[in-house]
């Protein structure tokens, strides 16, 4: 029975435990998946916001160039200005242009257009309607954007940092019949970028940019228009972007710090991979979704980020249900567990019945042939001694007929109770039959079996069950021979000792 419950009990217990883990195992995966589906979400959120923005603001730029330097006078003007000989003359278109087109740069104002740039096909300005003072530099050191307006002769778009503001930019070509003029550039601030994500998805936004890229830009005046960034010290953070108001005031500049503080140290390791991200975290009982999008010049090099702070309770859903999920699994495997070991206790109560004797608890005589063929293998093959005691209660009849069977059953009971608690883990200890016991002892020559045997007449007759003492056996011991092929010729010169015993007088040890 032992060796059953060693055998099967382990078996069931660990694939409980690898069900156990196979599932947790899986319902990690999918929390996972599902925590990186929704941050890969808020990032295309995100992308897909600052595209509509651009978008948006892109058309306004097209207009204002229509209404601008399109008009096939300005590009007559612009076409004399670059024939001149003289740079008086050049100065004379220059100012007549600004004339031509101040009233419609200064509506441009009220769209938040920063700048309107006239550009030579060598890259060289010729005109800053912001600072008409200001001409005659080459920008294309500098501007990515130039670099591909000019080069390719097509409209271009994208982030240019700048000394004074970092700007969305937007670039237009500019034709006279076959003749190429050069390109104009319309500026708009990123705070203005800001406020438009800001109305679509209510939060706090961000400009991080490399300081490599910005730093050669940026002059003693203008170097105040950014702060290091607290994440890392690669980065700059553009204050006019920082500072915009928030929307519902949510996250209020303390949540903002409080949150920043928590996802610092991930948000340090993870800008340096250098590609958009997103963190979750709860400040109180609100959850937020802190979004790094990845920015790039127009050359595709990338030079920082833009950071959003968003309410955003998917992560917390996500972990609701994966928090309700675990804990119905926990139960349903506690449940099973419980089926489990009540299956496990049922089948060792039928192995127990159809193994053992339930008064004595000793082995029944159907495995006794199992038990000798085992035990006779293993001292045939090693020349271990094997021997076997048998013993009966004397003049147990008189017992049951003077106390009546539920006390010759008592008496049963505490004997077998007595043997088992008594005799090695590796002896099997039988009920034979009515009151009689069989002992099979390995490893052990007729000299160790007298010994146990003599232990077994001793402990029975000190029993004393209620009102019954005075108990005595007689017992016989047999070892096994070299010619014997099973137990049961040893068996049968036990039971002739036991005979020997009984003729003695009982109450002894017979070999």
């Amino acid at each position: 029975m032992e060796n059953l419950r060693e055998k099967w009990k382990p078996v069931l217990v660990l694939a409980l435990i690898a069900a156990s883990a196979l599932s947790f195992f899986v319902l990690y995966l999918s929390h996972k998946n599902r925590m990186e589906a929704a941050r890969v979400e808020s990032i295309v959120r995100m992308e897909s916001a600052i595209q509509s923005a651009s978008e948006v603001y892109g058309r306004l730029a097209e207009m204002a160039f229509d209404q601008t330097v399109r008009r096939p006078e300005i590009r007559e003007l612009f076409l004399k200005a670059q024939q001149a000989g003289s740079e008086s003359e050049r100065t004379f278109w220059r100012i007549a242009i600004a004339g031509r087109i101040e009233p419609v740069f200064s509506q441009l104002g009220y769209y938040r257009f920063r700048f309107l740039d006239l550009i030579q096909p060598d890259g060289t300005v010729f005109l800053r309607m912001h600072d008409p003072g200001k001409f005659g530099d080459n920008i294309l050191a500098e501007s990515e954007l130039q670099k591909i307006a000019l080069r390719y002769r097509i409209p271009a778009q994208g982030f240019q940092p700048g000394a004074v503001f970092s700007l969305y930019r937007y670039s237009f070509p500019l034709f006279m019949g076959n003749a190429f003029l050069g390109s104009a550039e319309f500026g708009l601030s990123s705070a203005v970028m800001a406020e438009q994500l800001k109305r679509q998805f209510p939060g706090h936004y961000t400009l991080l940019l490399n300081r490599e890229v910005l730093d050669p830009l940026l002059t003693p005046e203008t170097r105040s228009n950014f702060v290091p960034s607290r994440l890392s010290a690669q980065y700059i953070e553009d204050i006019q972007v920082r500072d915009l108001p928030t929307p519902l005031a949510d996250p209020d500049p303390e949540t903002q710090s409080l949150i920043m503080n928590k996802v610092s140290r991930q948000a340090a390791a993870s800008v340096k991979e250098g590609k958009s991200f997103t963190l979750f975290t709860r400040v109180g009982a609100r959850p937020y979704a802190v979004t790094f999008v990845q920015v790039a010049n127009p050359g595709g090099k990338p030079i920082g980020y833009i950071v959003a702070i968003n309410r955003n309770s998917r992560a917390s859903e996500i972990q609701q249900v994966t928090l309700t999920v675990a804990i119905l699994l926990a139960g349903l495997l506690t449940l099973s567990a419980a089926f489990l070991r009540q299956g496990i206790r049922q089948h060792e109560k039928l192995i127990e019945e159809a193994l053992y004797d339930s008064l004595t608890g000793g082995l029944k005589q159907g495995r006794f042939d199992a038990v000798s063929a085992r035990e006779t293998a293993m001292a045939t093959r090693y020349g271990l001694p094997l021997s076997l005691i048998i013993f009966d209660l004397d003049y147990f009849k008189q017992i049951n007929d003077r106390w009546g069977h539920l006390k010759g059953d008592a008496v049963l009971r505490a004997i077998g109770k007595a043997v088992v608690g008594n005799i090695r883990s590796v002896d099997y200890f039988f009920r034979w039959g009515g009151d009689e016991f069989l002992v099979v002892l390995p490893s052990t020559a007729i000299e160790g079996a007298l010994c146990a045997a003599e232990k077994i007449r001793l402990l029975v007759g000190n029993l004393e069950i209620e009102s019954i003492r005075g108990l005595s056996i007689s017992v016989g011991v047999a070892q096994m021979r070299t010619d014997d092929s099973d137990l049961r010729t040893v068996l049968k010169r036990a039971d002739e000792a036991l005979y020997r015993s009984k003729e003695k007088g009982r109450n002894m040890v017979s070999v």
